[in-house]
């Protein structure tokens, strides 16, 4: 047994505890309490300690458990801390200061350059197309980079989450959803088609909606 061993085992087992629980207990009244409905989709990642002390055969164990293992009929993803922390990618420019680059390369974080005096996203998603394969990109941001995204036509979905509550008076500062110029003429508004309505905790609603472009 490897020095990895025993803790995988251990963590894989922790596993299929978990999908255990998740099945017993769906479609009851507490299971919809805490997670907004009866029935969830779940995946398990498995940490498996440094890359250091995973050698090359040992690693070709890891690749097949993660390729061919299944709990649930979900694969179990695995990967190393060191792993972790490469995959992470920072978008820059071209005028990004290289001690900010040094800094980042230190931390073992990817930069991606793209544009001159601001990140062209147009630009750094080709790259992470090229490099990486990447094909679906998900962000979770406020209305600055929805804006930008948005004016550059790289949006192909928006996701709403519609909160019952009204907010008045005169000292309360906005957050807008999108920042952006607004529309001088009516072809410059921005068209959606609803996808999907789902309620999922309380009376709060899930809307997807499709961008339409402009032909």
């Amino acid at each position: 047994m490897t020095v990895w061993a025993d803790r995988f085992e251990g963590g894989f087992s922790q596993i299929i505890v978990w999908f255990w629980s998740i099945q017993a207990h769906q479609d009851s009244e507490p299971f919809e309490s805490k997670f907004g409905k009866r029935r969830i989709d779940a995946s398990a990642l498995l940490v498996v300690g440094r890359d250091s002390g995973v050698v090359s055969a040992d690693r070709l164990r890891l690749e097949w458990r993660r390729d061919h293992v299944v709990v649930a009929s979900q694969k179990i993803w695995r990967c190393t801390f060191d792993e972790l922390l490469r995959d992470h990618i920072a978008l820059c420019s071209r005028s990004t200061p290289p001690s900010y680059l040094d800094y980042l390369r230190k931390r073992h974080v990817t930069a991606i350059i793209a544009g001159d005096d601001h990140v062209d996203c147009r630009e750094a998603f080709e790259q992470l197309h090229e490099r990486y394969g990447v094909r679906t990109l998900r962000t979770d941001c406020g209305g600055t980079l929805n804006g930008v995204l948005l004016q550059a036509g790289l949006v192909d979905e928006l996701s709403v989450l519609v909160n019952p509550s009204l907010v008045g008076g005169h000292t309360r500062a906005s957050l807008p959803f999108v920042d952006a110029p607004d529309p001088t003429a009516p072809d410059d508004v921005l068209r959606l088609r609803l996808l999907d309505v789902e309620r999922v905790k309380g009376d709060v609603l899930w809307l997807r909606y499709q961008v339409i472009r402009s032909s």
